[in-house]
Formats: C-alpha cells, sequence, structure tokens
C-alpha cells in the first residue's frame, strides 16, 4: 500500500483525464487492496499547492475528488484508504514527533514546495502508518461531494476552537497535575482578548461542562514546535510540562477541557469550501493566506463556532480579515 503525498495529487490532478483514467483502472484491477493510502492532510495541502501555485479554481479540485469518489464507489472495491490520524492520545503522539527535520523535498524549489510550512507538513506526515491494512474491507473510502456542505452556525456554543497562539498560553497557565484549579487565580496575558479569557475560565472551572477546547491536530503540532524552541523553552516551560504530562495520562480530570481532532473528510469538505467562498476575494486570492490559518479557520467552520485566535485583532489586513466579513459568528475579540 503506497502512501500518497501532495506531491502526487498534484500531478494526478493536473494530468489530462484519459492519464488519471490510467491511474485509476490500474489500481482497480490490483488483486492485492487496498492499494493507495490516501491521508486527509495531503488532501489539503495538495489543495492549498494547487490553488497558490498553478492557479487551480477550487471548485474544480472539488469536482476532480467528487468525480475520484464516485468512481471508487461504482468501482465497489475498496483499492483507496482515506487515513485519518487515530486520536486515542495527541499530546503523546506529537511528542513522540521526532523534531529533527530533512532538508530535501519532491521539488526542485525547496522554499516553493514548504511553503513556510516544512515542520508542520513532515511532522504531522510521519504520524499516517506506513503499514498495510489488514483486510482490504477495513480501507475508509473517498466520500467526495459535489455539493457543497451545510453549515453549522452556533455562535452560542460553549466550545472554542484555540489557534496555537492560544493554546500556548492556555498551557502555560493550567496545573501540571490537571487534577482542578481555581480559574479564578489564573492569570493569563493582556494580549489575549478580555472576551477570550472569560470563556477560557468558564470552560476550565466547569471541567468542559461549559465547553471544550477544540484542538485541531495541527495546532498541537505548532505547540509543540513553537515551546521547544531554544530561545522559548524557558518562556513556555509550564505548556511543555502541561503537554508532557497529558502525554503520561491523558484521563486527569482537567484534560477533559480538551477536544483534540484530526483533520477528517468532513474537515477536509468544509477546507475545501473556505476556499470557494474565498475564491471571490481579490485581496485573497494575491497570497491565498496561509496554510496553517487555513486550516485552522476549517475547523471553526467544521464546528460553527468562535476561535480563539489573536489574528483576528493583530497583524496586517490578510486572510482572517476576509473571513470576519463572510463568516462573523467565528470571530472572538
Amino acid at each position: 500500500m503506497k502512501t500518497l503525498i501532495d506531491y502526487d495529487l498534484i500531478e494526478y490532478c493536473l494530468s489530462p483525464a484519459e492519464d488519471r483514467k490510467k491511474v485509476f483502472d490500474q489500481a482497480a484491477d490490483s488483486p492485492d487492496k487496498p492499494v493507495y493510502a490516501l491521508p486527509t492532510f495531503e488532501l489539503c495541502r495538495a489543495l492549498h499547492l494547487l490553488v497558490k501555485l498553478y492557479g487551480v479554481v477550487p471548485n474544480d479540485f472539488r469536482a476532480c475528488w467528487a468525480d475520484l469518489s464516485d468512481l471508487h464507489r461504482q468501482n465497489g472495491e475498496f483499492f483507496i484508504h482515506v487515513q485519518e490520524h487515530p486520536m486515542e492520545n495527541p499530546p503523546r503522539d506529537i511528542l513522540s514527533i521526532s523534531r529533527e527535520l530533512k532538508d530535501a523535498s519532491p521539488w526542485e524549489d525547496h522554499d516553493r514546495y514548504w511553503d513556510d510550512h516544512h515542520h508542520l507538513v513532515e511532522r504531522l506526515r510521519r504520524l499516517n502508518p506506513n503499514e498495510k491494512l489488514e483486510g482490504w474491507w477495513r480501507a475508509q473510502p473517498p466520500q467526495g461531494n459535489s455539493n457543497y456542505p451545510v453549515l453549522r452556525n452556533a455562535p452560542e456554543s460553549g466550545d472554542l476552537v484555540v489557534d496555537s497562539n492560544n493554546l500556548l498560553e492556555l498551557l502555560n497557565t493550567l496545573p501540571i497535575e490537571g487534577m482542578g484549579v481555581d480559574a479564578k487565580e489564573l492569570h493569563f496575558p493582556n494580549r489575549l482578548s478580555p472576551q477570550a479569557v472569560r470563556r477560557f475560565k468558564a470552560i476550565i472551572q466547569s471541567y468542559g461542562a461549559a465547553g471544550h477546547f477544540i484542538v485541531p491536530i495541527c495546532v498541537l503540532e505548532e505547540v509543540d514546535w513553537v515551546a521547544n524552541k531554544s530561545e522559548n523553552q524557558v518562556k513556555y516551560s509550564q505548556a511543555r510540562s502541561v503537554l508532557y504530562s497529558m502525554g503520561i495520562d491523558f484521563d486527569k480530570p482537567l484534560w477533559n477541557i480538551f477536544y483534540f481532532e484530526p483533520i477528517t473528510q468532513e474537515i477536509l469538505d468544509h477546507f475545501m469550501y473556505l476556499y470557494e467562498r474565498l475564491s471571490a476575494q481579490a485581496t485573497v486570492q494575491r497570497s491565498w493566506g496561509d496554510f496553517g490559518d487555513m486550516l485552522v479557520l476549517s475547523f471553526g467552520l467544521y464546528h460553527g463556532c468562535k476561535i480563539a485566535s489573536n489574528e483576528w485583532f493583530e497583524g496586517k489586513p490578510d486572510v482572517w480579515d476576509v473571513v470576519r466579513g463572510i463568516f462573523p459568528y467565528m470571530v472572538l475579540e
């Protein structure tokens, strides 16, 4: 079973229809199934690079993914396995990934390929197991749909999607033991918005009964990476200790405030939709935002809840400002 990466998907999407059919037919005719493992993360990454570097229209990517899914279902086989990383103990999984990065990339242009996300791409890629499934019937088939997803809109939900900056400050405030804490005594940095701090304390005080911190797997990777930079180790020593504690025992009562989430096919669907909605915005088309930011925004869009991020009110105008105008219910400031 070959695990495909973004480069393989880009090559497939840019190929003529007859060449794509050949690839499909060869896989369908293989006696040993599944033939391909297709991580959802790589699908998101491929869409981002296709749009940003090749000018592919986001709707065309959705159509290609839907066509492939339809053909796969019509064929009646399970030769494509769509991988979604299991989330038994996400902190432990992330902490176990090496922070040593390779220099090689599938493309000649190193900087163009990594697009300032070298550690995110390479380290999440290592989470995808390369071993073959025990039986073709265990394969998760592609579930692409040509229709846009039905959006949730739960502005009053207690849940919050958190980005890496907010998660770092949150972890840096919590006790290592994970047994209990008086949220009223916690002190958060002034750079966090007052509304975010109030919501944080409500969730912590209720041990998750008033909502959860939804942490995308990409955010958890970023937090581990940033906290372990040499220049940040002292500043975020508490955050690193809390992550280590969760990695050892994730069943402590206080850790119920967290809901760690992988990149599922539902998230992929909303990731595509986000690009489709933004495609008409000239300001976004010039840069197509930041891949990591787009992933975080997709989780907020999927859950229909607010996103705790300083990006809403810090820095120069970018994709967050455009999303604010389209989906105002996701803004927390």
